[in-house]
């Protein structure tokens, strides 16, 4: 199983983990004479495989991902940043701000770094979070995730 596959397999396992909990939480408890197509307690053993898998798979990740680690801390720090400098503000020169009901006021403001420059900064790490971004997707496609996913309680039907 490549990588990009294994990263699919733990998004489906995670949304049927919460569907597995949904259901628990629903049925666990109705009213006599209530009718229910769900067992909890058979739910409950189907929800611990389930995170038993998600573990498995999780540690399986990671092993893949050793050698991309320092550019996915790269791109989580870039996407940081990209956040960082779009909110930004950028006003500048004479603003007119109302105080109370009736009171006006006037004040300068100057800033360090100005619209242009913020979309120029903004810019190179949506360059720079692009090129990351690329490069994991390169790996995640090319890279052997050691598992056997057929053994998943998800997959066995």
């Amino acid at each position: 199983m490549k990588l990009f596959q294994a990263l699919k397999l733990k998004n489906k396992l995670v949304g049927e983990i919460s569907n597995v909990k949904s259901l628990i939480l629903r049925n666990n408890s109705i009213a006599e004479g209530e009718k229910t197509y769900y067992n909890s307690k058979e739910l409950f053993d189907k929800l611990k495989q389930h995170i038993s898998d998600l573990t498995n798979l999780k540690v399986a990740i990671n092993k893949a991902n050793i050698n991309i680690q320092q550019t996915i801390y790269d791109l989580g720090e870039t996407k940081s940043m990209l956040d960082f400098i779009k909110s930004l503000t950028t006003v500048e020169g004479k603003v007119n701000s109302r105080r109370g009901f009736s009171e006006t006021i006037e004040q300068i403001f100057i800033v360090g770094i100005n619209e242009l420059e913020k979309n120029n900064i903004a810019s190179k790490y949506q360059t720079s979070l692009d090129q990351l971004q690329d490069k994991i997707d390169i790996y995640n496609h090319t890279t052997d995730c050691d598992i056997d996913e057929t053994k998943f309680l998800i997959n066995i039907k």
